[in-house]
């Protein structure tokens, strides 16, 4: 059996954390009364978005390790599992 070390990232690093709780704030301050305030929104909407893959690209190296560590785990489990499921059948075979 094999051991696999999972950096799991759990807390957004100072910046992304100050930048991210500031959106709803600003977002809430966004009014769109005309066209320019509206390009404006458009442009306060990209930075959403580029946010949201900062957040993504940062925690996902841990969701993709802490998901082949689950598989890995998983798979160890239902291995060893067999044994005792075996073992059940063979009795209660020999029981009818």
């Amino acid at each position: 059996m094999s051991t696999i070390t999972v950096p799991l990232i759990t807390v957004a690093p100072p910046e992304l954390e100050a930048e991210s709780s500031s959106l709803v704030k600003q977002a809430n301050a966004v009014t769109i009364t005309d066209a320019e305030s509206c390009s404006h929104a458009s442009v306060f909407l990209r930075g959403a978005v580029t946010l949201r893959k900062k957040i993504e690209g940062y925690f996902q190296p841990s969701v993709d390790a802490a998901h082949k560590a689950h598989k890995a785990a998983v798979a160890a489990r239902d291995g060893m599992l067999r044994f005792p499921a075996d073992a059940e059948r063979i009795v209660k075979g020999n029981i009818s």
